[in-house]
């Protein structure tokens, strides 16, 4: 499949949604660097909040969460629907929280809970931090 998305990105080369695709077919075979990689020449074409946090995820998941902020205070600034700021704040937080950092995750993780109430996942984080959550 890496292949044919290779490909793809060949041919649509200012089409950045193959480059995510591409993206994610290396990391769920295991070539970390080739998402990593690819990820990158995508934001060569347009910086979209997708490609900065795809790179935290994968960031948190393989360096750690202080390597991985970088990556998802930009996606969490440059997100622009509710579901997509939801999502990017929510690992922003996380990352704060791993890092040891609880307190910069409040402002994020309640950002959050005031455009997408129904959140589990962040409701749950954002109560585990506590300080008067909203």
């Amino acid at each position: 499949a890496a292949t044919e998305y290779r490909a793809l990105v060949h041919q649509l080369r200012y089409n950045t949604s193959s480059y995510y695709r591409l993206a994610g077919v290396y990391a769920r075979g295991k070539n970390i660097r080739g998402g990593r990689e690819i990820l990158f020449e995508s934001l060569l074409i347009d910086s979209t909040s997708l490609a900065f946090q795809l790179l935290g995820r994968i960031t948190l998941e393989h360096d750690g969460a202080e390597a991985a902020i970088p990556f998802l205070e930009k996606a969490f600034h440059l997100s622009n629907t509710v579901d997509d700021r939801a999502e990017c704040g929510y690992f922003l937080a996380l990352a704060y929280v791993q890092a040891g950092r609880a307190d910069q995750a409040i402002e994020p993780l309640d950002h959050v809970l005031r455009v997408k109430p129904d959140f589990p996942a962040a409701r749950s984080l954002r109560d585990r931090i506590g300080k008067g959550s909203p």
